[in-house]
């Protein structure tokens, strides 16, 4: 069954704060016998994870410490065929996670077209996702505005040992679901429970920009620390929409 993912907006809510009660099957109530695939109801784990990367060295180029995130997922599998089949300098790579976590705040779709021109609007040229011997899918940039943990470890060659993008290139990063940096996320599928749920029931409330939530111990409105996930400030109202919800394409579930 094709995937569906469920990405939380708002970075005031603290991890598994959130439940998504009605998609099918029941996770507590579900029998193996009659009901197949993974229990899909629960709470949404995590916000997405965006580290700034940093690199030493012209030839192998290494990174400084451990990064976890979008940037980092950028700077492990996408060359930057535009600049000359060479690795992602930092700055491209730091560049490219605000410009797809705008779209998630956005409501906006994250289709591999869409991401692509992140990318390339980062100063990539013409890089992106299948371009070159870049690696990864589409489905890694969904699981990681989902929340999932890409982690990048320190000392990392990101290079072929010359400045430039080896080919075959093997990332030396890799999802983590174990550990204090793992993070072990439900997978969503897309059930005719979850369009439900999108269209009327609990993920349309979730959704919704009218839908509210205020934590007390932050500040809402301009100039406060109660934010979306690209860092723009949640109105004072805290109103706001909490997830978008994507197929595996990166079409917008409604």
């Amino acid at each position: 069954m094709a995937s569906a993912f469920i990405c939380l907006v708002r970075a005031d809510l603290a991890d598994n704060s959130v439940q998504v009660t009605d998609l099918w099957p029941n996770t507590s109530q579900k029998s193996a016998i009659y009901e197949p695939g993974l229990g899909q109801t629960g709470y949404l784990s995590a916000v997405p994870q965006n580290d700034v990367v940093a690199v030493t060295g012209v030839g192998p180029i290494l990174t400084n410490a451990d990064y976890a995130g979008i940037a980092a997922w950028m700077m492990d599998n996408i060359e930057n065929v535009g600049g000359g089949n060479i690795p992602l300098t930092p700055a491209i790579a730091n560049a490219i996670g605000p410009l797809l976590l705008a779209r998630v705040v956005g409501g906006l779709t994250m289709t591999l077209a869409n991401v692509n021109a992140a990318i390339v609007a980062a100063g990539a040229g013409a890089s992106g996702i299948g371009v070159g011997n870049s690696t990864g899918t589409l489905g890694d940039v969904l699981s990681l505005l989902q929340g999932a943990a890409y982690v990048l470890p320190a000392a990392s060659q990101i290079d072929d040992g010359a400045g430039s993008w080896a080919a075959p290139h093997v990332p030396a990063g890799s999802f983590v679901t174990t550990g204090s940096a793992g993070r072990n996320l439900r997978e969503f599928e897309m059930t005719g429970a979850l369009r439900l749920s999108r269209n009327q029931g609990v993920l349309s409330k979730l959704a919704a920009a009218t839908y509210v939530f205020v934590d007390p111990l932050l500040v809402y409105g301009a100039g406060g620390t109660a934010l979306f996930v690209d860092g723009t400030a949640i109105p004072a109202t805290g109103a706001g929409a909490a997830v978008v919800v994507y197929d595996a394409t990166g079409a917008l579930v409604v």
